[in-house]
């Protein structure tokens, strides 16, 4: 997929500039003005997915991250959010099926095991978030991922477990 140009890339910057300031209606305002041509780009459909995520809207933006894997399956951005917004619906399994179908194509992007792990923790599979975490670490350094892990609250049941791994 080339990169974004002018008039999208401005467009989608403002999408996003305004959901960071969490003036949402002035990001749906702008998303809106996104010219049609543009709306089947996977990044349009991943701006869409910033907004309903801003929005707490998971419906919205379980359909804008599978149109991105449907424009561009070969990214990781798409099924990264698909699995988040899966998860935020409660459909945890779901979104651990659907990550660990992909992780291969995406072997060296430690978030996809890191989420993994928040998957398996959430499911009870407590051994298996541990392998994960441990893959995550290999991927994106020990003590970012310790950093992160020790106060998501989808790992909550691995705390006396990683509390107990140092790093310096």
């Amino acid at each position: 997929m080339e990169q974004v140009g002018p008039p999208l890339a401005h467009h989608l910057n403002a999408v996003i500039g305004w959901i960071e300031l969490g003036a949402l209606q002035e990001a749906e305002r702008e998303f809106t003005l996104i010219p049609r041509q543009f709306r089947h780009h996977p990044d349009t459909s991943l701006a869409e997915w910033e907004l309903a995520a801003a929005a707490r809207d998971w419906r919205r933006a379980i359909n804008a991250a599978r149109t991105a894997i449907q424009l561009a399956p070969e990214r990781s951005d798409g099924w990264i959010k698909l699995a988040f917004a899966l998860h935020e619906v409660r459909l945890t399994q779901e979104a651990h099926e659907t990550l660990t179908h992909i992780i291969g194509n995406f072997p060296t992007i430690s978030i996809i095991p890191y989420n993994l792990a928040c998957y398996a923790a959430q499911l009870g599979k407590l051994e298996e978030a541990l392998s994960w975490i441990n893959e995550a670490v290999k991927l994106g350094g020990i003590k970012e991922i310790l950093k992160m892990a020790r106060s998501d609250e989808d790992l909550r049941p691995l705390w006396p477990q990683l509390e107990k791994i140092k790093f310096e």
